[in-house]
């Protein structure tokens, strides 16, 4: 049974020779973890969710059934760091590196509060020049061994937070700042055109959603729960599901 026909009968239902691994790692684990087993450290790519889609010759060495796909940076506009030494994407997110993790440093829309601040924003071109060719590379040497998995986490309303700050949206979400909603739509049309072409590009599994719990219940009261998250959540898998018959993963 080989890896991809391990995970897409498991997901299925279906019996199979043990549970199917997706495991992945930082950069920094990644690191010691090729020196331990002595073989080449292969760089992060650069997206957002890059955890999620690098080091995957190290993680199917180690046993991993599938690979992560999803969306970088594209060519005319990398990951760069400023004179400060902090690191700027092309969201304009800014962050500065702890060691283990790159934390939040500044929030390029921390200041928004109209909808015209939404619409005005520069928003990611989904299909900008270079935005798969990882991807591309990836499903070509691996997509017929290993159960491909698109990843388009932060859908809406973790990408969201990281623009203006968590304590910033949640507190407008209760306001009703009319920037808010906008916003959420804006980076879900996003995300919902990435997770399109890596189905297009021979993901088998669509991974999906966000954060909106902690170990203590959830982040947002039920009735901003409801008017604001459940319907886009809903939207997030009825959309890009009725033109193909694939496989969902929810992160909740």
């Amino acid at each position: 049974m080989t890896p991809k026909e391990r995970t897409l009968k498991a997901i299925n239902g279906q019996k199979v020779d043990r549970p199917p691994v997706f495991a992945t790692v930082s950069p920094q684990v990644a690191h010691k973890l090729s020196a331990h087993l002595g073989v080449p450290y292969e760089d992060a790519l650069d997206s957002l969710l890059s955890t999620r889609i690098s080091h995957m010759d190290l993680l199917t060495g180690m046993g991993n059934d599938c690979v992560g796909i999803s969306a970088c940076a594209p060519k005319n506009h990398p990951t760069r760091e400023r004179e400060d030494g902090l690191i700027v994407n092309e969201w304009g997110m800014v962050f500065k590196e702890t060691g283990l993790y790159s934390e939040f440093a500044e929030f390029p829309l921390e200041h928004a509060a109209t909808e015209a601040e939404i619409s005005n924003y520069p928003f990611p071109d989904p299909h900008a020049e270079g935005r798969y060719d990882e991807a591309k590379k990836t499903v070509e040497k691996y997509g017929k061994q290993y159960a491909v998995v698109g990843d388009i986490e932060t859908t809406f309303w973790e990408t969201s937070w990281y623009l203006v700050g968590l304590e910033k949206l949640m507190i407008d979400m209760m306001m009703e700042t009319p920037y808010v909603e906008p916003l959420f739509d804006k980076v879900m049309e996003v995300n919902l055109e990435i997770g399109k072409t890596l189905i297009r590009l021979g993901a088998d599994i669509l991974w999906a959603g966000d954060d909106f719990g902690s170990q203590q219940g959830m982040l947002v009261d039920p009735s901003s729960r409801s008017s604001m998250i459940l319907s886009r959540s809903g939207w997030t898998f009825s959309i890009p599901c009725s033109p193909w018959p694939r496989i969902w993963m929810l992160k909740t």
